[in-house]
């Protein structure tokens, strides 16, 4: 008998297609069903369609539709793309925005900056003027140049050189003959016999 003839008790449901064997048949079943009849729906989360351990959901009694519900850290109808926490962060000063492993993101910051996004600048942390204050020029890329402003009286990369303003033989400090004393961070005049002032003048 050719089972597959008979239109009325057409044995393949769900639009299955029938093939007759030698004293039986077999039912080739449409992509969403399964079973002898091809009368069982496929649960769509069978199969496991979702990435990185995410959950699948499915989201109709008849079986026809699902969703993935993504762990923390992935996003997609699949969850199959890691999400990038560094796509709206800006990293101040030529900082570097890195994804963490705990599902946010860090800026790592040049020497001489500091901060959630670099923000802080800390340039004057790092240089040590003993008799002066620093000073930085900032560039755009988080570059920098820094420098002491030494105090009068003092010079050096770090302003801890007193100068000798009395070694200054072209600009002599004390006029009229007075005698040049250097001090730490200054000097004073004295004075021949006939002269006063700070620089002997008077």
């Amino acid at each position: 008998i050719d089972e597959c003839a008979d239109k009325v008790n057409y044995p393949c449901l769900n639009n299955g297609t029938c093939f007759n064997d030698i004293g039986s048949y077999h039912c080739e079943c449409s992509v969403k069903f399964e079973g002898e009849h091809c009368e069982k729906k496929i649960d769509p989360c069978r199969s496991n369609p979702c990435s990185n351990q995410a959950t699948c959901i499915t989201l109709s009694d008849d079986l026809e539709e699902y969703k993935c519900k993504c762990r923390i850290g992935f996003e997609g109808r699949l969850c199959e793309k890691k999400i990038d926490y560094c796509k709206n962060v800006t990293c101040a000063n030529g900082g570097e925005c890195i994804n963490t492993d705990d599902n946010n993101y860090m800026c790592k910051c040049k020497t001489g900056f500091s901060g959630r996004h670099c923000e802080e600048i800390r340039i004057c942390d790092l240089v040590s003027c003993i008799h002066g204050t620093c000073k930085y020029d900032l560039f755009e890329n988080g570059d920098y140049v820094s420098f002491c402003n030494c105090n009068p009286g003092y010079q050096g990369k770090d302003c801890s050189i007193d100068i000798d303003e009395c070694a200054d033989k072209v600009n002599y400090p004390c006029l009229n003959n007075g005698t040049c004393f250097n001090d730490i961070g200054s000097y004073h005049c004295e004075c021949s016999v006939k002269f006063e002032g700070e620089h002997c003048e008077k």
